[in-house]
């Protein structure tokens, strides 16, 4: 929403024009105004002794955004294409012999078994291996971020495609089916973020998965959500 701080006379104030719809802002030399389609007029006016002031205001309403973890301000290295665990554990160490810090290292979805999320490539990734990587990291003062993408491969026995069918979370096609994708797996269903169990259902399937590797973050992917074929 459009949002402006101004300090006149040293005194600050903030002002919020709260409308999702269409809508012009033009700045004149002493004046603005916004030119809105539809909706109310719902402004927000907050006046402080200073910006910060005004700021503190304005985020008790819009909400403040969580503070970054310090590691994810370094130095990150990751690669579509990886062939194998093997080859990602001589990058990182590659990095140390050549004297170039590194404070995370990612992996794509090369690392998944038939790019099924929460699963490791039993030959090329597997998963003891996978495991003492990271142990490796951790103890170097170092972290791990895996990718994951919103599509669950339709395969059965597969704990996500099984608890999603069971908990009835899949996007639904205009015959009230479960809408069928093609993406990185093949045939793929996609959770439906506005389903009442949808925050539940990926809550355990991302606990489940740090049970099997202590990972410090997820890297979210194609959650626009994509879909390779109509």
């Amino acid at each position: 929403f459009p949002y402006y701080v101004q300090l006149v006379n040293g005194l600050a104030h903030g002002v919020m024009m709260l409308n999702s719809n269409g809508m012009d802002v033009s700045v004149g030399a002493a004046d603005i105004t916004f030119a809105m389609i539809g909706g109310v007029v719902d402004l927000y006016v907050f006046a402080g002794s200073s910006p910060s002031e005004v700021v503190q205001q304005y985020t008790e309403v819009v909400g403040r955004p969580a503070m970054m973890p310090y590691w994810s301000l370094g130095f990150h290295n990751c690669k579509y294409g990886y062939t194998s665990i093997y080859q990602v554990e001589a990058v990182v160490a590659n990095y140390s012999a050549a004297n170039i810090p590194l404070d995370t290292q990612w992996v794509d979805i090369d690392y998944m078994q038939a790019y099924r999320d929460f699963t490791f490539d039993s030959v090329n990734f597997p998963l003891n291996e996978v495991v003492s990587f990271v142990d490796g990291l951790h103890k170097n003062g170092q972290h791990f971020v895996p990718i994951i993408d919103p599509g669950i491969m339709v395969y059965a026995g597969y704990d996500a495609y099984e608890k999603g069918l069971q908990q009835d979370v899949f996007v639904k096609d205009v015959s009230g089916g479960n809408y069928l994708g093609q993406v990185w797996p093949g045939p793929t269903h996609f959770p439906d973020f506005f389903h009442p169990k949808a925050q539940a259902y990926w809550t355990e399937q991302i606990q489940d998965f740090h049970d099997m590797v202590s990972f410090d973050g997820i890297w979210i992917d194609m959650n626009e959500i994509a879909n390779f074929c109509n």
